[in-house]
């Protein structure tokens, strides 16, 4: 029987997808709700985000995307475990600093209204 290597880190975004998901299996806390359809490169749940990549017009994810916005934080965390959201806000400074292209998208994502409210379970309506 052949064993297979895992994928190295740092080799872009599919490898951390799959480390993550990994991580998800096994850490139930960390569960992200969006993570099953998210195809964003950059996860700031992952421990791991500083190894990824992240290319010029790659999606960003949702919740750094809704944590610029004035008057989300608290929403964010009614919404995300308490361990999501810690990693959410321990990661976004960095992230920030880390891939200006991230940072471009959130300056714009911040003019926007939620879409916080169109998540399964939410009963608020999102902000126009």
């Amino acid at each position: 029987m052949e064993k297979t290597k895992p994928a190295a880190p740092g080799r872009g975004h599919l490898a951390g997808k799959s480390e993550l998901l990994q991580l998800n299996r096994t850490t139930k806390s960390e569960y992200c709700p969006k993570f099953s359809k998210c195809c964003a490169p950059i996860c700031p749940i992952d421990t791991n985000w500083k190894l990824r990549t992240h290319l010029r017009d790659e999606p960003v994810c949702f919740y750094l995307r809704e944590y610029v916005k004035v008057g989300l934080r608290l929403k964010l965390r009614g919404v995300l475990t308490t361990q999501t959201y810690h990693r959410l806000t321990s990661a976004y400074h960095g992230i920030v600093s880390s891939f200006y292209d991230i940072k471009k998208q959130l300056k714009r994502s911040a003019k926007t209204g939620s879409r916080l409210g169109s998540l399964p379970g939410n009963n608020t309506k999102a902000a126009a």
